[in-house]
């Protein structure tokens, strides 16, 4: 199937199931249990100067950015919950007609204070890992790419394992919500990371974390922290067939991530802090003669922060900004490997389905190799260049 092909196929198939009376979703009943869908459709427009940005022809403009899917869930029992969701997108030169399983998990809950999740579940990282795939019901077109970076969105999206979740409510100091998941890396095979490779390559390994959050006693005031251990490893082919290779990310590797979030009124406030730090990374040639062992990164670390304010003006309309940062190499102090970000929205809803996105970014930076924030060499071959101006315009519908 073409890329245009799929997605016509995924309006039409979305806007059939849209165009009925049932307003908030589709339901089907199988065996007294009743099963719902909800779905959901994108189309965008990006225009920029400067650089080509997430592998699309921005420079010259490019509707090549595109995402649609569909969700279904049913209670089992009063505690216990199933449910999965398949998506397809195209940014560019990553994605394409690969539908791709984004979660699917069986939920029992024994207590208010204690539950378990087993299967693909989403990650819980931050303020967005969980919910970065539900672009329709986010203020912004894009999430900051320091924290949030769309195309590699599948690293924290989701993991293959077990959480223990729960929350509990000691006295009048508010309320606490806590998370403890282990699980297997899900990889995206066509995502930014396999997109700047020069050769085929595999990402596989675990990860295993905790997330906290505070609901404060302070009206409209969370505050929260994750921590992530991971134990990857990287392994591709060379293009001549002769070897291949693997780096392992030392099982010591980790991230921190601190957040908060204010609400009030019509105005939300957030911030968000993000450390990852690799202490050592080895390569290795299995094919090679003879075999070697080299140690191509130590102490390699990472740093992406960014504030944010929304704004809901009317019942439809919703305004919003926020300043990123991003450092994707801290043991080096260069001006290659930094991208900042400042960006201002307007997104605009048609009643309960519908929506339009207006978004301006502008970057300084372009990050390096490492980065993979957006910034190509291969998406822009005439060179990168220190700053660019992105305007975004997506509109969709939700069902």
């Amino acid at each position: 199937m073409s890329k245009k092909n799929w997605s016509a196929g995924c309006l039409a198939v979305l806007a059939l199931l849209l165009w009925t009376e049932r307003a908030e979703a589709q339901e089907l009943k199988i065996a007294d249990h009743a099963i719902d869908f909800h779905g959901w459709y994108s189309q965008g427009f990006a225009y920029s100067s400067g650089n080509n940005y997430l592998t699309m022809d921005t420079t010259a403009g490019s509707f090549a950015l595109r995402d649609g899917g569909i969700n279904a869930s049913t209670s089992l029992r009063d505690n216990l919950r199933i449910g999965a969701q398949v998506s397809a997108y195209q940014i560019g030169q990553l994605g394409g007609p690969h539908p791709r399983l984004d979660w699917a998990l069986l939920d029992y809950q024994a207590k208010r204070w204690l539950g378990i999740r087993a299967g693909q579940v989403k990650t819980k990282l931050g303020l967005y890992s969980d919910t970065q795939d539900m672009e329709m019901l986010q203020t912004f077109a894009l999430l900051p790419a320091a924290l949030y970076p769309r195309d590699t969105m599948a690293s924290t999206l989701a993991h293959r394992g077990a959480d223990i979740y729960g929350e509990i409510a000691p006295g009048k100091i508010g309320r606490i919500a806590y998370t403890i998941y282990v699980g297997k890396y899900v990889e995206d095979p066509y995502d930014g990371n396999h997109f700047a490779s020069d050769s085929p390559m595999s990402v596989f390994g675990t990860q295993r974390g905790a997330d906290i959050r505070w609901y404060t006693p302070v009206r409209g005031l969370m505050v929260g922290a994750s921590y992530q251990l991971m134990n990857w490893t990287f392994w591709a082919q060379y293009p001549d067939g002769n070897r291949d290779w693997s780096a392992d990310v030392d099982p010591k590797a980790h991230l921190t991530n601190y957040f908060v979030r204010y609400s009030r009124g019509k105005w939300r406030w957030e911030a968000e802090i993000r450390r990852t730090v690799d202490v050592e990374r080895t390569a290795y040639s299995s094919t090679a003669s003879p075999q070697y062992a080299d140690d191509i990164a130590e102490d390699y670390s990472d740093l992406g922060a960014y504030a944010s304010v929304t704004y809901q003006a009317t019942r439809g309309l919703s305004l919003g900004g926020y300043f990123s940062g991003y450092r994707s190499d801290c043991s080096y102090d260069s001006t290659d490997n930094l991208i900042r970000d400042r960006a201002v929205t307007a997104k605009y809803e048609f009643g309960s389905h519908f929506y339009v996105k207006t978004e301006g970014h502008f970057f300084a930076g372009y990050g390096n190799d490492w980065a993979l924030r957006g910034f190509y060499s291969e998406a822009n071959p005439n060179g990168l260049v220190p700053k660019t101006k992105l305007l975004l315009i997506r509109a969709g519908f939700q069902f």
